[in-house]
């Protein structure tokens, strides 16, 4: 039985967001997040990396929210492989991602 079975409107965006970026971008962003000092909420967060790394902030903040989702749930490290996977079954059944992207949105949720 999976544990995530559908993903919430409001996240949705941001699932696809992250997949959607290109290379560069994805790069950028885990660059940013390695050299970032502590912020006191995503939306600080988003709004630095935005203005350091050249990234749109409302995509930032939308990928945040989204990822940002799972750690309630993802608390459990032996559970997370399973969470991943679930939600980019959904992702593809939902036509949020193509079902080529799966791979990378795999990747992207792991980093």
């Amino acid at each position: 039985m999976p544990i995530v079975t559908f993903i919430p409107e409001r996240y949705k965006q941001g699932f696809e967001n992250i997949t959607n970026l290109k290379p560069k971008e994805f790069t950028a962003l885990k660059e940013g997040l390695s050299l970032m000092a502590l912020v006191s909420n995503k939306d600080t967060l988003a709004a630095k990396l935005s203005d350091s790394k050249n990234l749109e902030y409302n995509v930032l903040s939308k990928i945040f929210d989204s990822v940002g989702s799972l750690i309630g749930v993802a608390e459990d490290d032996d559970k997370t492989n399973e969470i991943i996977e679930d939600l980019a079954e959904i992702a593809i059944d939902e036509k949020l991602i193509k079902p080529t992207d799966g791979n990378r949105f795999r990747e992207r949720l792991f980093f």
